[in-house]
Protein backbone atom coordinates (compact mmCIF):
# COMPACT_ATOMS: atom_id res chain seq x y z
CA UNK A 1 0.00 0.00 0.00
CA UNK A 2 1.25 3.38 -0.95
CA UNK A 3 2.36 5.92 1.92
CA UNK A 4 -0.97 8.13 0.19
CA UNK A 5 -2.85 5.12 0.73
CA UNK A 6 -2.04 4.90 4.47
CA UNK A 7 -2.20 8.59 5.03
CA UNK A 8 -5.77 8.74 3.22
CA UNK A 9 -6.95 5.33 5.20
CA UNK A 10 -5.32 6.69 8.76
CA UNK A 11 -7.30 10.38 8.18
CA UNK A 12 -10.68 8.50 7.16
CA UNK A 13 -10.49 6.02 10.38
CA UNK A 14 -9.43 9.52 12.49
CA UNK A 15 -12.42 11.44 11.47
CA UNK A 16 -14.84 8.54 11.96
CA UNK A 17 -13.41 8.08 15.14
CA UNK A 18 -14.29 11.68 15.89
CA UNK A 19 -17.56 11.91 14.44
CA UNK A 20 -18.39 8.81 16.47
CA UNK A 21 -17.72 10.59 19.73
CA UNK A 22 -19.22 13.45 19.27
CA UNK A 23 -22.01 12.20 17.84
CA UNK A 24 -22.31 9.04 18.57
CA UNK A 25 -26.37 8.15 19.20
CA UNK A 26 -27.00 9.63 15.72
CA UNK A 27 -26.73 8.01 11.99
CA UNK A 28 -24.89 9.86 9.90
CA UNK A 29 -23.21 9.67 6.44
CA UNK A 30 -19.38 11.26 5.65
CA UNK A 31 -17.55 10.83 3.11
CA UNK A 32 -13.55 11.13 4.10
CA UNK A 33 -12.68 11.56 0.66
CA UNK A 34 -14.93 14.42 0.37
CA UNK A 35 -13.75 16.39 3.38
CA UNK A 36 -9.99 15.23 2.40
CA UNK A 37 -10.88 17.52 -0.64
CA UNK A 38 -12.70 20.31 1.26
CA UNK A 39 -9.67 20.82 3.74
CA UNK A 40 -7.46 20.52 1.02
CA UNK A 41 -9.02 23.12 -0.83
CA UNK A 42 -9.66 25.25 2.44
CA UNK A 43 -5.51 24.72 3.03
CA UNK A 44 -4.83 25.86 -0.20
CA UNK A 45 -6.37 29.24 -0.17
CA UNK A 46 -5.09 29.80 3.93
CA UNK A 47 -2.07 31.28 4.77
CA UNK A 48 0.32 32.08 7.05
CA UNK A 49 -0.45 31.36 10.92
CA UNK A 50 -3.64 29.30 9.43
CA UNK A 51 -1.77 27.53 7.17
CA UNK A 52 1.05 25.91 9.40
CA UNK A 53 -1.64 25.58 12.05
CA UNK A 54 -3.62 23.30 9.66
CA UNK A 55 -0.39 21.82 8.38
CA UNK A 56 -0.08 20.58 11.92
CA UNK A 57 -3.43 18.92 12.57
CA UNK A 58 -3.31 17.03 8.81
CA UNK A 59 -2.26 13.92 7.94
CA UNK A 60 -1.54 15.09 4.54
CA UNK A 61 1.32 17.30 5.30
Amino acid sequence: MSNLSMLKLKFGFKLFQEILQAEGDKNLFVSPTSVAIALSMLYNGAAGETQQMMAKKSFFY
